[in-house]
């Protein structure tokens, strides 16, 4: 029942999301145009999503920062009493990027194109820039030159990265394709958050299985592993490993409810 009422919740956060970005688009169009962006803004509660740990927020562009004032002032105005915060690390983009041989579009993450969008501003870059820009430490900043660099997007001076280490765009950058996928590190994240879901759905599923664990051995009082676990199965309505179902076998076990027959460890016995 929890399990339904989150993914319920999850679901009303998208659809709500859905129609703020659209009224907000239609509030901001103007604006939008001007600036050649467009956006889709997910607002989701914090006791509903399973979040990591929020990093420390960049240093933000003064395009984005106007962009995140318009849309708090927006959002402020339908909901008075809640307040916004903006989960960078969870965001992604795309931008279209001009090199000597084509302009292609980058599917980046959004600290990924914070790097990139220092190259507006100046030919090099260096590592302090890069981290002054993230307001992170050297081990968070190497996955996004790594990722740039191994992409050949941008190159650098020295194998090493030192203060004095300094990034320049790859001009001669050349592929086939059009748009260009580099976000691979927040997609292994978001593989991360949904184990972790999982892994919380399951959990809270337990005591569901372990109910029908005992309703079923109430009734049949011995069976065999493979008939206990099929008759557990037609009587759950989700899915569960069984792996798991094992683990709750052992538990229920440990606590005295059921036993295995002597001598056949593949048989349990129901304990009154």
């Amino acid at each position: 029942a929890s399990y339904i009422r989150t993914a319920e919740l999850m679901l009303r956060d998208i659809e709500y999301s859905e129609i703020l970005t659209s009224q907000f688009k239609e509030k901001s169009e103007s604006w939008l145009i001007s600036n050649n962006l467009d956006c889709s803004v997910y607002v989701i509660s914090g006791t509903t999503w399973n979040q990591r740990a929020v990093t420390k927020i960049p240093v933000l562009p003064i395009g984005f920062l106007d962009f995140c004032n318009r849309f708090s002032a927006f959002y402020k105005e339908i909901q008075p009493s809640r307040a916004l915060k903006w989960m960078t690390h969870m965001s992604s983009c795309s931008m279209t990027a001009r090199f000597m041989s084509a302009s292609k579009e980058l599917l980046l993450s959004f600290n990924q194109a914070l790097v990139l969008l220092l190259f507006n501003e100046s030919t090099e870059v260096t590592l302090q820039d890069v981290l002054y820009t993230l307001n992170s430490d050297i081990s968070h900043a190497l996955p996004i030159l790594k990722r740039l660099l191994a992409a050949k997007i941008i190159k650098r001076n020295i194998k090493e990265f030192k203060p004095e280490t300094r990034f320049t765009v790859n001009l001669r950058f050349r592929c086939k394709q059009f748009r260009i996928k580099l976000n691979t590190q927040q997609a292994l994240a978001t593989i991360e958050d949904h184990k972790q879901t999982v892994d919380s759905v399951i959990a809270g599923r337990r005591y569901t299985v372990q109910a029908a664990v005992v309703r079923v051995m109430k009734m049949r009082r011995v069976l065999a592993y493979n008939e206990l676990v099929s008759e557990v199965f037609s009587q759950l309505s989700f899915p569960f490993p069984a792996r798991t179902l094992k683990m709750v076998l052992e538990g229920l076990v440990s606590d005295g409810y059921l036993a295995r027959e002597e001598g056949q460890q593949q048989k349990f016995v129901y304990l009154p």
